[in-house]
């Protein structure tokens, strides 16, 4: 024999191992050769992409003035409409959440600029934001008689 037909030999015997290894089963279904299965863990940004929540704050008072009481809302958006929580703080005035990411906030007593810290999480990631409020002079009104 020469090394031309050991070729063509195992050439052949090649090809047969390869059709063996893919052939037909009775029910048309092709049988692998092999088989993995691999199940990545859900905080895997390649395969299951979360993305941190953002917060856009509503205002619903118009007064700012030194002891006024106003109403914060902090409305979450979450792309993938994960359910989220809220934590605050607030070292300036009083500050009561009345319900997730609402704030009924009474404002010092000084002027000047304050800040709430509002943490918003999915559950996966989380984000801070702050708001801060002028708190500026109260109105005065001036009538003539």
């Amino acid at each position: 024999m020469t090394t031309k037909n050991v070729s063509i030999i195992i050439g052949i015997l090649l090809l047969m191992l390869l059709a063996v290894g893919c052939s037909q089963n009775s029910e048309n279904e092709i049988n692998p050769i092999s088989s993995a299965s691999f199940v990545a863990p859900p905080d895997d940004p390649d395969v299951n992409p979360n993305t941190a929540p953002s917060i856009k704050f509503v205002c619903l008072s118009e007064s700012v003035y030194p002891g006024a009481t106003i109403t914060v809302i902090a409305n979450a958006i979450d792309a993938e409409d994960d359910e989220v929580t809220f934590e605050h703080s607030c070292q300036y005035g009083l500050i009561q959440e009345t319900e997730p990411g609402v704030y009924n906030w009474t404002l010092p007593e000084e002027l000047g600029f304050y800040p709430l810290c509002v943490t918003v999480s999915d559950g996966i990631n989380s984000a801070d934001f702050t708001l801060e409020i002028e708190v500026s002079e109260a109105p005065s009104f001036k009538g003539q008689s």
